[in-house]
């Protein structure tokens, strides 16, 4: 069910908008896929080179589009990048990949609606002949090594 804090607002209108600021800790949960590739390596790459400090943190969850392809075509998702080339750009930005999991939500969080048949079909034998379920997610967390 939707919860609706009423004065809940974000800090920022958006990253380019902060400025003179750093932090130990960024978190981009789900939003990479939302970025144009070109805006993310042009601008959003740098401003968060510029926003961890250099004994920071950055975490980024993406997800796995090489696990269900169709179910992460959603209409707003504009960068399908791997993870090695999402790496690779932030490595020229001066982090390090320090960590990567894969990672699913149980199945009674996911909307199964948009799973194509043979999504379901494949979710359905996973799950009843092995207990498992595909890992949808990848979370990487990066180290910024302090070199400007």
């Amino acid at each position: 069910f939707p919860v609706t804090i009423p004065d809940a607002k974000p800090d920022y209108p958006g990253i380019e908008a902060i400025k003179d600021q750093t932090f130990d800790l960024i978190i981009a949960e789900h939003l990479i896929e939302h970025i144009e590739v070109g805006y993310f390596i042009d601008v959003v790459s740098q401003k968060l080179s510029e926003l961890v400090k250099d004994s920071g943190k950055l975490l980024i969850t993406i997800p796995n589009t090489s696990c269900y392809g169709s179910i992460f075509s959603h209409y707003d998702h504009k960068n399908f990048s791997p993870p090695s080339d999402i790496a690779c750009i932030l490595s020229a930005r001066n982090f390090n990949l320090i960590d990567c999991c894969l990672w699913s939500k149980q199945s009674h969080m996911i909307r199964q609606r948009n799973f194509t048949e043979m999504e379901k079909m494949l979710e359905k034998f996973m799950n009843e002949n092995y207990g498992l379920q595909t890992d949808r997610y990848i979370t990487m967390v990066f180290d910024k090594n302090g070199k400007v």
